[in-house]
């Protein structure tokens, strides 16, 4: 049996995995555990994280740390994907926004429940260093990636970073361009989680707009209410003499 066979079977097998386990799964995620048999020796993959707030002895500012990881291989098959639970710790307060703003970040208070499948981060974290260790990890505007790991000193230490945004900084005047820019401009395509975003803050919009409408509306008074009541009794009366 050749190389090449072995890697077939390894992920075709580790493909059938995941499928049966994302029919049980709860969680948004796709892929709670890591399929480590997607990755050859040394293969680049390429990560995204999305961060959850934390405040430490109720003093500002905010930290962030991993809310949800995404790693994929470099054909594109999701080698983990989850949603962290870090322990509740007397001296930290998790920190939530408003409901559309978690949707906006992809990353909301009910993501973040064992019940609903995530995974507890100390898992998340040491999976994600396994993967990493001794590869190419390719990811975007990865200041603020590489600080995320809550638990794990010294996480990429092994590792060879490629941030795109600094690889294609001249995309954009301000050298900081966006994935949509980027998208747009190498790809040729949009950036899903942008069209996310923005569906999101115009759901906010909506909500906005409805309660102003609701609080503009006055309420009846005695008199309309009984007008209203006699109307709707003729209407009944006129429906029964008419049946």
């Amino acid at each position: 049996m050749t190389v090449t066979t072995i890697s077939y079977a390894a992920y075709e097998a580790a493909q059938w995995e995941a499928f049966h386990w994302r029919e049980q799964n709860p969680s948004r995620a796709t892929q709670t555990y890591p399929l480590y048999s997607l990755l050859l020796p040394g293969e680049p993959c390429f990560v995204d994280i999305e961060f959850q707030n934390y405040l430490v002895d109720g003093r500002g500012p905010q930290k962030h740390r991993v809310g949800r990881i995404a790693i994929l291989n470099t054909r594109g098959d999701v080698v983990l994907d989850a949603y962290a639970v870090y322990n509740n710790e007397d001296n930290v307060k998790k920190c939530f926004g408003p409901i559309y703003w978690q949707e906006m970040f992809g990353v909301t208070k009910r993501d973040l429940i064992v019940g609903n499948g995530a995974i507890w981060a100390s898992n998340v974290e040491r999976w994600a260093a396994n993967i990493f260790k001794d590869r190419i990890v390719v990811m975007h505007g990865g200041k603020h990636d590489r600080s995320a790991f809550y638990l794990t000193p010294n996480f990429f230490d092994t590792s060879t970073i490629v941030d795109t945004q600094k690889l294609y900084y001249y995309e954009q005047s301000n050298g900081t361009p966006g994935l949509k820019t980027l998208a747009a401009r190498i790809l040729g395509r949009g950036h899903p989680y942008d069209r996310a975003a923005a569906q999101a803050k115009l759901d906010a919009e909506k909500a906005t707009d409805a309660r102003k409408a609701a609080r503009s509306l006055k309420k009846p008074t005695g008199s309309q209410k009984k007008k209203a009541a006699r109307a709707k009794k003729m209407a009944g009366t006129a429906q029964a003499t008419k049946a």
